[in-house]
């Protein structure tokens, strides 16, 4: 007790008027220190195109008021679609491809053709996938966080994202990546946006989890990608790769059951 009587800590104060700069420093800080989420670094840092652009992407009425802002993981009693590192991985999916590896080129494009291209997707997503087009349009009062459910307290309804992780593969956000990846490379092959949505169309019925011995995930190449009762594919950035360009190549050559 004598020693915290008498011991002092110094305290460096930095003074930055500037609002974004210093959400930069504090990402800068929280890349050496311990306990600052992802998400929150997405938010902070507008030094990457993917994480600069997130503020805008967010408000595309299938994540608006649906992505967490603090945390990472999506729990089953995390009534959030995803959180703010998600967004920000399926922006770098679409703009950079599966790998996420952004280069030069892609760091050049503004921050307006990026938005412009995810919200394409978002908007292509939000129409082919049933399940996506019913979160869309859900009341977003009901991702309100204090509806989550406490001790000795009855439980609340849960949203539509919650039952969307327990039925579908579209709940995983390595399915969203992916997709967001075809759809980059079917853009740049010379693909319409409603083209694409009617290839994703045909996709819907196969969205079904856990992934089952015959169905499309395991009759086809993307076996490699798929474990049997998955409710994702193998998080791995090869297998990402390998499954984006699947199907990619399904859209001109699609399995009998498609």
């Amino acid at each position: 007790m004598q020693r915290l009587k008498d011991e002092f800590v110094g305290i460096g104060i930095y003074a930055e008027c500037d609002g974004v700069k210093g959400q930069q420093m504090f990402v800068d800080v929280a890349d050496n220190a311990k306990g600052i989420s992802a998400a929150v670094r997405a938010r902070f840092d507008t030094s990457r195109i993917a994480n600069r652009t997130l503020s805008d992407v967010v408000t595309h009425p299938l994540f608006l008021g649906k992505v967490d802002i603090e945390r990472d993981r999506m729990t089953l009693t995390n009534r959030n679609l995803m959180g703010a590192k998600h967004v920000a991985d399926i922006t770098r999916a679409v703009i950079a491809g599966p790998g996420g590896r952004v280069s030069k080129k892609v760091e050049s494009l503004t921050d307006n053709e990026v938005i412009e291209s995810v919200r394409s997707f978002l908007d292509v997503l939000s129409i082919a996938f049933t399940a996506l087009a019913e979160i869309t349009e859900e009341d977003v009062d009901n991702y309100d966080p204090s509806l989550s459910e406490k001790k000795n307290e009855p439980p609340t309804p849960r949203t539509k994202a919650m039952e969307l992780r327990e039925s579908s593969l579209l709940g995983s956000v390595g399915v969203l990546r992916v997709l967001g990846g075809v759809y980059r490379n079917l853009r740049e092959g010379g693909a319409e946006d409603g083209d694409i949505q009617e290839f994703f169309k045909r996709l819907d019925p196969h969205m079904v989890a856990p992934v089952t011995e015959d169905s499309i995930w395991r009759t086809t190449a993307a076996n490699e990608d798929f474990e049997m009762n998955a409710f994702a594919p193998i998080m791995r950035q090869q297998n990402f790769v390998h499954l984006t360009k699947v199907i990619t190549d399904w859209y001109k050559k699609a399995p009998t059951a498609i």
